[in-house]
């Protein structure tokens, strides 16, 4: 399995100063797959990748909430640090 990521990140450019070429993804639609191994008519084959898609797919509205929830959570974290600043403390000796 793969996810999307920038083929012009730092792992490319790494592959790009030993002479390899960028890894090509292909492009698929949202909530998709794509079988590249394998045969897409083996029903028995495929079945776990199915039953992981529907999965997620019954999973994404719970995923996007939580993933929201937590970015608020850390943007508002982040402002309360920015407010109240730790003291600093003189050393002991």
């Amino acid at each position: 399995m793969f996810s999307n990521h920038d083929t012009r990140g730092p792992l490319a450019r790494r592959a790009a100063t030993h002479g390899r070429p960028p890894i090509q993804v292909p492009e698929i639609a949202p909530d998709a797959y794509r079988i590249i191994q394998g045969d897409p008519a083996d029903s028995v084959g495929i079945q776990p990748l199915i039953t992981l898609r529907d999965l997620y797919l019954t999973a994404k509205p719970r995923l996007q909430k939580l993933n929201a929830d937590l970015a608020e959570y850390q943007q508002d974290a982040q402002a309360w640090a920015d407010a109240h600043p730790a003291p600093i403390e003189a050393p002991v000796f």
